[in-house]
Protein backbone atom coordinates (compact mmCIF):
# COMPACT_ATOMS: atom_id res chain seq x y z
CA UNK A 1 0.00 0.00 0.00
CA UNK A 2 3.09 2.01 0.73
CA UNK A 3 4.11 1.71 -2.59
CA UNK A 4 1.32 2.48 -4.33
CA UNK A 5 0.42 6.08 -1.98
CA UNK A 6 4.60 6.74 -3.13
CA UNK A 7 3.82 6.71 -6.56
CA UNK A 8 1.71 9.28 -6.43
CA UNK A 9 2.23 13.50 -6.96
CA UNK A 10 2.20 14.01 -3.27
CA UNK A 11 3.27 10.51 -2.05
CA UNK A 12 6.04 11.25 0.01
CA UNK A 13 4.11 13.94 1.90
CA UNK A 14 1.35 11.83 2.61
CA UNK A 15 3.45 8.98 3.49
CA UNK A 16 5.47 11.24 5.81
CA UNK A 17 2.02 12.94 7.03
CA UNK A 18 1.16 9.70 8.21
CA UNK A 19 4.33 8.80 10.04
CA UNK A 20 4.05 12.51 11.69
CA UNK A 21 0.50 11.55 13.06
CA UNK A 22 1.60 7.93 14.32
CA UNK A 23 4.98 9.55 16.20
CA UNK A 24 2.47 12.56 18.17
CA UNK A 25 -0.06 9.97 18.83
CA UNK A 26 3.36 7.33 20.22
CA UNK A 27 3.86 11.01 21.94
CA UNK A 28 0.83 11.51 24.02
CA UNK A 29 1.03 7.16 24.71
CA UNK A 30 3.97 8.28 26.79
CA UNK A 31 2.17 11.41 28.21
CA UNK A 32 -0.19 9.16 29.20
CA UNK A 33 1.99 6.66 31.13
CA UNK A 34 3.94 9.38 32.59
CA UNK A 35 0.64 11.29 34.28
CA UNK A 36 -0.93 8.07 34.47
CA UNK A 37 -4.27 9.43 32.94
CA UNK A 38 -5.36 6.22 31.70
CA UNK A 39 -6.29 5.40 35.21
CA UNK A 40 -9.00 8.12 35.03
CA UNK A 41 -11.93 6.41 33.71
CA UNK A 42 -11.60 3.30 36.01
CA UNK A 43 -13.13 2.63 39.47
CA UNK A 44 -10.60 0.40 41.52
CA UNK A 45 -11.87 2.08 44.89
CA UNK A 46 -13.67 -1.50 45.60
CA UNK A 47 -11.12 -3.47 44.28
CA UNK A 48 -8.96 -5.81 46.47
CA UNK A 49 -6.16 -3.63 48.44
CA UNK A 50 -2.88 -3.24 45.70
CA UNK A 51 -5.49 -4.07 42.45
CA UNK A 52 -4.83 -0.38 42.03
CA UNK A 53 -1.28 0.01 42.08
CA UNK A 54 -1.06 -3.30 39.68
CA UNK A 55 -3.12 -1.90 36.98
CA UNK A 56 -1.08 1.38 37.06
CA UNK A 57 2.29 -0.38 36.30
CA UNK A 58 0.80 -2.86 34.28
CA UNK A 59 -1.01 0.03 32.15
CA UNK A 60 2.39 2.27 31.86
CA UNK A 61 4.02 -0.87 30.75
CA UNK A 62 1.79 -1.33 28.56
CA UNK A 63 1.49 1.71 27.15
CA UNK A 64 5.19 2.38 26.96
CA UNK A 65 5.58 -1.07 24.82
CA UNK A 66 3.10 0.11 22.35
CA UNK A 67 4.14 3.57 22.16
CA UNK A 68 7.49 2.33 20.94
CA UNK A 69 6.24 0.01 18.68
CA UNK A 70 4.18 3.11 17.13
CA UNK A 71 7.21 5.59 17.54
CA UNK A 72 9.56 2.92 15.57
CA UNK A 73 6.80 2.19 12.56
CA UNK A 74 6.42 6.45 12.64
CA UNK A 75 9.83 6.61 12.38
CA UNK A 76 10.88 3.99 9.19
CA UNK A 77 7.25 5.82 7.51
CA UNK A 78 9.03 9.00 7.91
CA UNK A 79 12.22 7.74 6.59
CA UNK A 80 10.37 6.29 3.48
CA UNK A 81 9.08 9.38 2.93
CA UNK A 82 12.38 11.31 2.97
CA UNK A 83 14.35 8.91 0.73
CA UNK A 84 11.43 8.47 -1.69
CA UNK A 85 11.68 4.65 -0.98
CA UNK A 86 8.35 2.45 -0.15
CA UNK A 87 10.57 -0.41 0.83
CA UNK A 88 11.71 1.14 3.51
CA UNK A 89 7.97 1.73 5.23
CA UNK A 90 7.44 -1.24 7.70
CA UNK A 91 4.63 -1.33 9.36
CA UNK A 92 4.21 -3.51 13.13
CA UNK A 93 5.36 -6.68 11.88
CA UNK A 94 8.54 -5.31 10.04
CA UNK A 95 9.50 -2.69 12.75
CA UNK A 96 9.57 -6.11 15.43
CA UNK A 97 11.64 -7.93 12.73
CA UNK A 98 13.95 -4.98 12.75
CA UNK A 99 14.20 -4.58 16.63
CA UNK A 100 15.23 -8.80 16.48
CA UNK A 101 18.13 -7.98 13.97
CA UNK A 102 19.65 -5.82 16.61
CA UNK A 103 22.05 -6.50 18.76
CA UNK A 104 20.72 -8.20 21.90
CA UNK A 105 17.44 -7.86 19.49
CA UNK A 106 15.81 -11.48 20.60
CA UNK A 107 16.34 -9.61 24.27
CA UNK A 108 15.01 -6.39 23.04
CA UNK A 109 12.14 -8.10 21.05
CA UNK A 110 11.14 -9.98 24.67
CA UNK A 111 10.99 -6.67 26.32
CA UNK A 112 8.40 -5.50 24.08
CA UNK A 113 6.68 -8.64 23.53
CA UNK A 114 6.49 -8.54 27.68
CA UNK A 115 5.61 -4.98 27.33
CA UNK A 116 2.52 -5.92 24.82
CA UNK A 117 1.44 -8.22 26.64
CA UNK A 118 1.03 -6.30 29.86
CA UNK A 119 -0.69 -4.16 27.30
CA UNK A 120 -3.20 -7.05 26.94
CA UNK A 121 -3.49 -7.26 30.68
CA UNK A 122 -4.46 -3.85 31.04
CA UNK A 123 -7.06 -4.00 28.81
CA UNK A 124 -8.37 -6.95 30.72
CA UNK A 125 -8.67 -4.37 33.64
CA UNK A 126 -10.38 -1.88 31.68
CA UNK A 127 -12.80 -4.16 30.81
CA UNK A 128 -13.65 -4.74 34.36
CA UNK A 129 -13.18 -1.86 36.24
CA UNK A 130 -14.24 1.12 33.34
CA UNK A 131 -16.88 3.47 34.45
CA UNK A 132 -19.18 3.39 31.95
CA UNK A 133 -21.77 6.21 31.34
CA UNK A 134 -25.05 5.85 30.39
CA UNK A 135 -28.35 7.90 29.63
CA UNK A 136 -28.35 11.33 31.86
CA UNK A 137 -25.24 10.90 33.65
CA UNK A 138 -23.55 10.35 30.15
CA UNK A 139 -24.54 13.47 28.78
CA UNK A 140 -23.97 15.66 31.89
CA UNK A 141 -20.30 14.52 32.11
CA UNK A 142 -19.88 15.33 28.05
CA UNK A 143 -21.09 18.32 29.04
CA UNK A 144 -19.42 19.42 32.65
CA UNK A 145 -15.60 18.05 33.51
CA UNK A 146 -17.17 16.68 36.70
CA UNK A 147 -19.34 13.62 36.76
CA UNK A 148 -22.02 12.87 39.19
CA UNK A 149 -21.53 12.07 42.75
CA UNK A 150 -24.92 10.17 43.37
CA UNK A 151 -27.76 8.25 41.64
CA UNK A 152 -29.68 11.43 43.07
CA UNK A 153 -27.95 13.92 41.00
CA UNK A 154 -29.13 12.36 38.22
CA UNK A 155 -32.49 13.19 38.79
CA UNK A 156 -34.23 10.03 39.83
Amino acid sequence: MTDRLMQQPAGPWLVGGVGALLAIYALYQFKKVLTAEFMDDMRLEGAMSGRGDLARKIGRLGLSARAIVFLMTAGFLIWAAIDADARRARGLEGSLITLSQQPYGPWLLGIVALGLVAYGLFQGFKARYKIIRTGAAARRSRISATPPRAATDLGH
